[in-house]
């Protein structure tokens, strides 16, 4: 294939505000394949054009927002009319702000007779059934505008039926592991003999996502069933549009270490804000079990749990989204109830008291791995529909 020009909107990572998601690893993953490919690239950066205070909210629409949304939307047709691109390929939002912006970027394509391929990374159908009557027809007929639309999962793509011809229109990618660098291992790992089960929590510190269930299961294991554990919690503190106990990020962070001090877990808890490079991988590597007991209203498919997959670590998740199709429970790892901290504290115990059957499951976790969600197989797939899209 010729050299194309592709004009990719979404967001990159960037450690520098110490914020990386799932989303932004996926998309900086898909980047670099398409550069070090027969692709011209031109990014749009949503990261850039996000506002990134401490409170501020998923979806929501502030001043600051709307003035960074006029900026981005600037850029993109100054790219798209004064450059000679090909194909647009979009990361879509569930949120009205995002749909707003996703509505300009479909429509100026489609005016211009630019392909458009849109990559949904998450659940959509939520989003749309709680708007009015005139607002869901909109949606449909905007996004019905795009030549392709890429999702991670059966139930995603479920959820878009309110398209004409979503069976042809949406295509399903399972995410891959964006990390080129890892190490992973050749066989499943074995449960320490003289040291703490170590426990690792990656992942943003929002309420739903369920870090103080696992912070309650650390405190039953220690204090109650006097189990050697040790758990590592990294992530930003953010307040989202679903957390209920708290009103903002300061409330929340002061919460969690209370719940340290009064329980006495100081020795037993470590936290830091972020965990990057080697530091992560040293994480990662260390873990013998990753916690994610999540019931985030824009989970899907947890980029955190396929790092932990690919150590061979064993995966704690809750029913949720996609997350049962990753983590096979008693197989892979376990499936807990959201809001359950005994649940988890009891099947830890019980994990921990057989060492071969954990070191089967994490030879199973590393082998789906293997077979699944390597990042050479989802950017294969990606490339095949950008190319299909054009072919057409």
């Amino acid at each position: 294939m010729s050299e194309i020009e592709i004009l990719m909107v979404g967001p990159r990572v960037n450690p520098a505000k110490r914020r990386v998601t799932g989303p932004s690893m996926m998309f900086e993953l898909l980047v670099n394949h398409l550069c070090s490919s027969t692709w011209r690239v031109e990014v749009v950066n949503l990261e850039k054009y996000s506002a990134s205070g401490p409170d501020r909210q998923v979806g929501g629409i502030t001043i600051l927002r709307t003035t960074e949304y006029v900026r981005l939307i600037t850029l993109f047709l100054k790219r798209l009319v004064f450059g000679n691109v090909s194909l647009i390929y979009l990361v879509t939002g569930p949120t009205f702000a995002a749909f707003l912006r996703d509505a300009i970027f479909i429509w100026s394509s489609r005016i211009l007779r630019v392909r458009i391929v849109c990559h949904q990374f998450g659940e959509y159908r939520g989003f749309f059934d709680r708007q009015s009557s005139l607002l869901k027809q909109l949606i449909s007929y905007t996004l019905a505008q795009a030549d392709r639309i890429i999702v991670e999962g059966t139930i995603v793509k479920e959820g878009f039926s309110f398209l004409p011809a979503a069976e042809t229109q949406v295509t399903v990618i399972h995410n891959g592991l964006p990390q080129t660098n890892l190490r992973i291992p050749e066989k499943g790992k074995q449960l320490p003999a003289a040291r703490p089960l170590q426990l690792l929590y990656l992942s943003n510190m929002i309420e739903t996502k369920g870090y103080m269930d696992v912070l309650q299961a650390v405190n039953i294991l220690v204090n109650t069933r006097r189990l050697p554990v040790f758990c590592q919690f990294a992530g930003k503190f953010i307040h989202t549009l679903d957390s209920s106990t708290f009103d903002n990020t300061d409330a929340a962070r002061a919460a969690f270490f209370e719940y340290i001090r009064v329980h006495n877990l100081k020795n037993f808890v470590n936290y830091k804000e972020g965990l990057f490079g080697k530091e992560k991988a040293d994480a990662f590597e260390k873990a013998n079990i990753f916690l994610l007991p999540s019931n985030y209203i824009y989970e899907m498919q947890p980029v955190s749990v396929l790092e932990a997959m690919a150590y061979g670590t064993v995966v704690f998740g809750c029913a949720h989204r996609m997350i049962p199709e990753m983590v096979q429970d008693c197989v892979t790892g376990c499936i807990v109830a959201y809001g359950k901290p005994v649940e988890i504290a009891d099947r830890i115990a019980d994990l921990a008291s057989r060492p071969d059957e954990y070191h089967r499951m994490s030879d199973a976790s590393l082998k789906r791995y293997k077979q699944e969600y390597t990042p050479g197989k989802y950017v294969k797939r990606v490339e095949e529909v950008l190319e299909n899209v054009l072919a057409q």
